[in-house]
């Protein structure tokens, strides 16, 4: 846990939106996946504070919802508490509230 870093995914945009966050994960190295996650929840009391106000992104896994769309994972803190969520990864305007996350 204490290698993680964060990643922006921007580019000077002020968001983006769809496939091109997936694209730009992979090319920045900082495509964890569902793994990934669950072993980071699993060790939360260990997650830096520093990213306790983003959303970290899990692009790596790709799920399909019961609508067919198409979800990424991500954890964030709310009330001290780390939690998951599924995102619609067509339907966000990612923005810099959210992050990637890599291996130093």
């Amino acid at each position: 846990i204490k290698d993680l870093r964060a990643v922006s995914f921007l580019e000077g945009e002020k968001q983006i939106i769809g496939e091109l966050l997936r694209k730009r994960a992979v090319s920045f190295k900082a495509n964890l996946g569902l793994f990934d996650a669950k072993y980071i929840l699993e060790r939360s009391h260990e997650i830096s504070l520093e990213f306790s106000g983003k959303h970290l992104l899990f692009t790596g896994t790709l799920l399909c919802n019961p609508d067919e769309e198409l979800v990424i994972l991500g954890i964030f803190m709310k009330s001290g508490i780390w939690e998951s969520s599924f995102y619609r990864i067509n339907s966000v305007a990612w923005t810099n509230f959210c992050c990637l996350l890599s291996v130093k």
